[in-house]
Parts: C-alpha cells; sequence; structure tokens
C-alpha cells in the first residue's frame, strides 16, 4: 500500500556509553537539527533556503521508537525534551563554559562543571565524601553530580501539546529505557504431568522457577496514561519525576555510581507483567493483548456453548462474563479464579488465545532497586525494530521496507584485526585464578546475547545503519582524499570510558565528533539504491535536479540516494564550504596535563581511606542472614577440629594484636596504594591513547 506522500519511519537506539554518551548527544543535536530544517524548509520558513525550494525532497521521515541503555537512555530522555522544546543546535563549539539552551550540549558537556571555571570541576565532585556521611557506601563515586545534571536537564516549562510536536516525531513515539533490576520476577515452568493437571493432586507438583532481573521504563506518548506503559510527559509533575528517576537509573553504574530504588507505586505490578510478557514474547508494537478486546470477549461466549454446561456452572459464566476486566491476560486470571485450571485449559479451548505467564510467584508489593539497565542489555534495538515492524510492516510496497532503525553506539562490538589475534592466541585457564578472571565477562556476554533481533534478523531484511566513533587524519598535503584512521578517535574513551568526567574538553571533542560522523552517515551511508525503476516510494518524486544534488555515486558505482535529505549541503554550498567529509569542527584532540590530575590526589586517598573505613564497619557488622544458628553439636565437632596448639597459643594472641593494629593503620595505607595505582592506571592509558599533555 502506498501513500501519497511516503513516510519512512524511523527507529532511534543509544547504546551504553558512560562519558562518552556526549558523541551520542551530538550524533542526536545533528539529526535534529537537519530534520527541524527540512522541515521548516518545506514550510518555507528559512529564507535562505528560498532559492532552493524546487530541490526541497517532500517524503517524510518520522521517529515513531526510541530505545537506549545506559548513557544512551539518559540522552534519548533528553532527545524527547529537546523535541517537545524546539531547542536550537549547537553547530559550532564558540566559548566552551556557557550554556547554550541546548539539553544536550548543556547536560553533556559542561556536566557539572562550574560556568566561572572555579570551584571544583566534574571529577573533584565525584570525589567528594559528602555522600558517606551517613555511614553507607552507596557507590564508589559521589553520584550527586548525575543528580545535579539530570535535574538541570529536566528543568522544562510549559504545558505538553502532543499536536505541537514536530512532523518528525510521532504523536505515538514509544521511549524504551533498559533496567537491571536486583530482585528478580519469578517466572514459573510448569512441569506437571497430565494426571496432576486434571486431578486434585495437582497442587502437590514440581514446578522450575527462574528470575527475570531485565525490564524496561517503557514510555508512550499520548494525552493521557495509558494502560501498559508510563506516560511520556516531561511537563506533568508525577510522569516527569518518574521519567527522570527512570532516566538516572539505567545509567545508574554497577558499583560507580548509585543504585536506584523503586517503589510499587513507580512501577506497578500490571506494569511489571505485561512489560515482562512484552519483552519474552516480543510483543512491542502492538496492543492485542494488552488493550480491552471485545472481540475476545464476544469470542469467548461464542466458544462456550451454555446448553453443554451443567445449569449451574452455566448461570457462573453467564454472570461472570459480563464483569471480564479490561486486558487479555486479565480475562485470563479473572477466571482462573472462578474456575479450575483444568476447566479453563481444556473446556474454554479460546482459539488465537494469547500466552501469558502464571504471576502467582509475584509478590503484590514488589519493589526493587535497579543499576545500569546496560548490564543485561546494552543495546536494545530489538525492541526498537520489533516496534517498527508490528506497527509499520504492512506499510511495505512491494520489497520496499517503509522502517529502518539506526543505533548510535560509541563503542560497537566489533571482530576487529586485534580482537582476530586474541581470538587465536586464546589460552585455556589453567587454575582457579585465570577462570576467575574470565568468569564477569563470560556472565556478562551471556546475558547480552541477542537471541530474538538474530530472529528479527533474519526473517526480516530491514533497513538499517550504525553511527559509530571515526577520524580520519590527511597524511599527505599535496592529496587531500589521503587520509589514514585514528586508532582512538573518543577522547572519552579513556579511563574505560570515565575519561569525560576529566576534562569538558574531550566531551567537547567528542560532542562535535558526533555531529561530524552523523552528518557523514547522513549525508553518504543512510541512503538506498536507486537504479532507474527500482527506487523506494520515498524517492518515487525526486528530480534528476535533487538526486545531482543529494545522490551518492562514485566511479562506476551504483546510484544511491539519502532517507533523510540533509539540506546544510545546499546551505554550505551557498557560503562557499565544500561538502567535505573530513572536515572536522574541533581538528586537534584535546591533551590532558598529569598535573592536573595529581591535583586530586588528595581528594582521592581521603575518599578511599572513608571507604575503606566503612567497609571495615560493614565486616564487623552482625551478618543479615537469616540462617539458623550452628547447632551445639556441630559447634563443639569444629572448636576440636581447629584447636590451637597449646604451644602455638602465646603466638595466636599476638596475632591477633598484630591484626587489630595493621586493620587501625589499613585505611591510610590501602588508601595511598589504591590512589596510587589509580593514578598510574589513568595516566597510563591517557598517554597510549595520546591524549597526555607531555
Amino acid at each position: 500500500m502506498q501513500q501519497s506522500t511516503p513516510t519512512f519511519h524511523l527507529g532511534l537506539t543509544m547504546a551504553g556509553a558512560v562519558s562518552a554518551g556526549c558523541y551520542s548527544a551530538g550524533v542526536l543535536d545533528y539529526l535534529f537539527e537537519i530534520l527541524d530544517l527540512w522541515e521548516k524548509g518545506r514550510q518555507g520558513l528559512v529564507p535562505e533556503l528560498e532559492e532552493f525550494t524546487s530541490l526541497i525532497p517532500q517524503h517524510n521521515v518520522v521517529i515513531d521508537a526510541i530505545g537506549g541503555a545506559s548513557a544512551g537512555g539518559m540522552t534519548a530522555s533528553m532527545a524527547v525534551i529537546h523535541a517537545l522544546s524546539k531547542r536550537r543546535p549547537v553547530s559550532e563549539p564558540g566559548e566552551i563554559l556557557e550554556r547554550k539552551g541546548n539539553i544536550f550540549y548543556d547536560s553533556w558537556v559542561l556536566l557539572d562543571d562550574p560556568l566561572d571555571g572555579k570551584g571544583q570541576k566534574t571529577f573533584g565532585k565525584m570525589l567528594e565524601t559528602d555522600d558517606l556521611k551517613g555511614g553507607k557506601i552507596q557507590s564508589l563515586l559521589n553520584s550527586k553530580v548525575i543528580d545535579n545534571i539530570a535535574r538541570r536537564a529536566f528543568e522544562v516549562e510549559g504545558a505538553f501539546n502532543i499536536d505541537g510536536l514536530p512532523s518528525y516525531i510521532s504523536k505515538e513515539l514509544e521511549m524504551m529505557l533498559s533496567v537491571a533490576m536486583l530482585r528478580g520476577m519469578p517466572l514459573e515452568v510448569d512441569f506437571r504431568t497430565p494426571i496432576r493437571e486434571r486431578t486434585k493432586r495437582r497442587k502437590d507438583s514440581p514446578a522450575h522457577i527462574t528470575w527475570e532481573h531485565y525490564t524496561l521504563a517503557h514510555f508512550k506518548f499520548s494525552d493521557q496514561q495509558k494502560s501498559g506503559y508510563l506516560w511520556l510527559n516531561p511537563f506533568d509533575q508525577e510522569a516527569r519525576a518518574l521519567m527522570l528517576k527512570s532516566t538516572i537509573a539505567t545509567g545508574a553504574f554497577p558499583i560507580g555510581l548509585k543504585f536506584r530504588k523503586f517503589e510499587t507505586s513507580d512501577f506497578p505490578n500490571e506494569y511489571l507483567k505485561t512489560v515482562a510478557e512484552r519483552i519474552i514474547f516480543n510483543r512491542f508494537g502492538t496492543d492485542k493483548y494488552e488493550e480491552e478486546s471485545e472481540d475476545v470477549r464476544q469470542k469467548l461466549i461464542r466458544i462456550i456453548p451454555l446448553d453443554t454446561l451443567n445449569p449451574r456452572t452455566a448461570a457462573k459464566f453467564t454472570e461472570l462474563i459480563s464483569a471480564l476486566p479490561a486486558t487479555a491476560r486479565e480475562f485470563r486470571d479473572f477466571l482462573k479464579d472462578k474456575f479450575p485450571d483444568d476447566y479453563i485449559k481444556y473446556e474454554m479451548p479460546l482459539e488465537e488465545w494469547p500466552d501469558f505467564i502464571d504471576w502467582n510467584k509475584l509478590k503484590a508489593d514488589f519493589d526493587f532497586v535497579a543499576i545500569d539497565g546496560g548490564t543485561i542489555n546494552n543495546e536494545p534495538f530489538g525492541e526498537v525494530l520489533k516496534t517498527l515492524i508490528n506497527k509499520f510492516g504492512q506499510l511495505e510496497d512491494g520489497e520496499s521496507k517503509m522502517y529502518g532503525v539506526v543505533m548510535v553506539d560509541p563503542f560497537p562490538d566489533r571482530m576487529d584485526k586485534e580482537k582476530a589475534e586474541q581470538e587465536e592466541q586464546y589460552y585455556h585457564p589453567e587454575d582457579i585464578f585465570d577462570a576467575a578472571g574470565k568468569i564477569i565477562g563470560t556472565l556478562k556476554n551471556q546475558s547480552r546475547v541477542k537471541r530474538h533481533e538474530m530472529v528479527l534478523e533474519s526473517d526480516d531484511d530491514f533497513i538499517k545503519g550504525v553511527i559509530f566513533p571515526k577520524k580520519w587524519q590527511r597524511i599527505d598535503p599535496d592529496n587531500p582524499k589521503k587520509v589514514k584512521s585514528i586508532k582512538w578517535p573518543l577522547a572519552c574513551e579513556s579511563f574505560n570510558a570515565f575519561g569525560g568526567f576529566l576534562d569538558i574538553r574531550f566531551r567537547q571533542h567528542d560532542y562535535f565528533l558526533g555531529r561530524d560522523n552523523a552528518r557523514n552517515f547522513i549525508r553518504h551511508f543512510f541512503s538506498l539504491p536507486a537504479n532507474e525503476g527500482q527506487r523506494h516510494p520515498i524517492h518515487q518524486g525526486w528530480t534528476d535536479e535533487m538526486v545531482a544534488k543529494f545522490g551518492i555515486q562514485k566511479d562506476d558505482e551504483p546510484l544511491f540516494l539519502p532517507i533523510i535529505p540533509d539540506l546544510n549541503i545546499l546551505l554550505e554550498e551557498k557560503r562557499g564550504i565544500d561538502n567535505d567529509p573530513y572536515r572536522y569542527s574541533v581538528p586537534a584532540r584535546p591533551k590532558y596535563k598529569a598535573a592536573e590530575l595529581m591535583g586530586y590526589r588528595k581528594q582521592m586517598e581521603k575518599r578511599v581511606e572513608l571507604l575503606v573505613q566503612l567497609t571495615e564497619q560493614k565486616l564487623n557488622q552482625p551478618s543479615r542472614s537469616n540462617n539458623q544458628p550452628i547447632t551445639p553439636v556441630a559447634d563443639s565437632v569444629i572448636a576440636d577440629g581447629y584447636k590451637v596448639p597449646l604451644l602455638l597459643r602465646p603466638f595466636s594472641s599476638l596475632k591477633k594484636w598484630f591484626i587489630q593494629v595493621l586493620l587501625r593503620r589499613a585505611p591510610g595505607s590501602l588508601s595511598g596504594m589504591a590512589t596510587k595505582g589509580a593514578l598510574h592506571y589513568i595516566l597510563k592509558d591517557l598517554e597510549e591513547k595520546d591524549l597526555l599533555d607531555k
């Protein structure tokens, strides 16, 4: 089915990035800039484009879903606020320490640095110890910085006007943020035999329980809160508070940053159940199983011939059918409360009855602590893709897909030459010390396996692309096309991706590299083949002049046309600016002074010292375990087995005294050793990535 004005539906996935979220922010800033320029250009609202009216393509591109994890999830939330408040892009570096009125720049580049250049910078604030005054360690770094940044980002004014959205933002936009729960939701696999299912012995039956620790903060635009979703409305106080908490939670880097607690009032049980089933059964982009369905209600009535039931059961069923609750899952749960399980299963064989999970093991007051969603799913593109497939798969024109997904990934997982060599030189662990270091990586990688996504890709040849860091360096002044790739394009990649917290110049560099990479991706790579007679529906109306301006063709290669026309090409041509893919807004990579890092030494030592002291106190506290005390018999046996020989008892008491003295001295000595090790690691990593000012 071809639309009168073809519309391409776009999904965005924002991968986890830690401090390199500034790169993702720059990517989105450029994307929104050209989408906004295109919209205004078609409306005749850009005077500089008036002479190019005939060159402006008329198809539509609409963002229908955006998903993110960790720093990518935080940037996704910012994107929604940016679109609603229609903020201006930051296209030139300009003065680095000033607010631009742009949520991407002000949040990710400035972070919590003082605008006057005085006082503690962001990294120094993350070393402050006021968060430890309560006697509890909730993170290695002080996370109040994150709260400050997020709070400022969510300072929005006005009222929610869904009709005032830009044309490139769907009025039913869905935003999904990955969340890892430290409390699992019980999923029961029924192992009852047929005789147990249909007899009174069914209660005494085994079940296999697994635990789901992954969920989504799944928001959706609407005029009011919708069943099965969280309300995507930053102008409503309660909705904004939950959006803020979810945004911070998806970026709560494990151990490093503070975890976040969610009450039952934040994520009600019905919401958690719906989202869990949406994830497990891959039901994104459809409310078929979630909203009220009169068809299901009527089908239930039709398939149960009341004349075959005994009068008492028929009367009971007739009374109950009119009282069925709203959702299909609630239909089944409601009926299970009134009829035996086997009756529902065998006597009510509803065709197309959806699969649901038996939630009888889920507590009614299910609150939980959340950490970084990237711990389990760092690139939730499958959720975004399935949303597009279910919503717009029917819009295919022949073999042309009318939807696609773009992933923004500052640290893409790829089998490069170095990793390939490591695989070839793989060695088997020889003892538990070798194996221990690999266990965490194994568990992390296994939890992130993309099974649903691999199936989707094999079944659906969707349009896709990834924007990732790339920076080229010219190596021959006489040949501008002779370039080499910089090995470490991101400054924030240093210090295990925490490098951006060290220096605002790192963040500024990566922000504008994100803009530059987005420009090149949109102009040169996010495109479709355009041979005559085989053009995609969005390109059917393109004139030869449009093709000449925006087309992508090198030498004898096939012609491609961009999905999103970058009208900046027209403006740059008018200003005499060459369309050079190797042009960078911040050409030079920043350098960090070792002396500045050493200036944090005393702060680091103080924080580590307090962490050690509080850890010692925690270890000396009674255990919270609910295990029963050891029995007297076992106690005596173990005591006999571990008695200190008579001749060594004086040394035993001396040893106890020595350990006590060591523990009293440990915090200072340990903090010095730990700080020295951390400083050495950071400086070495900065030097390796050519970011250290020597």
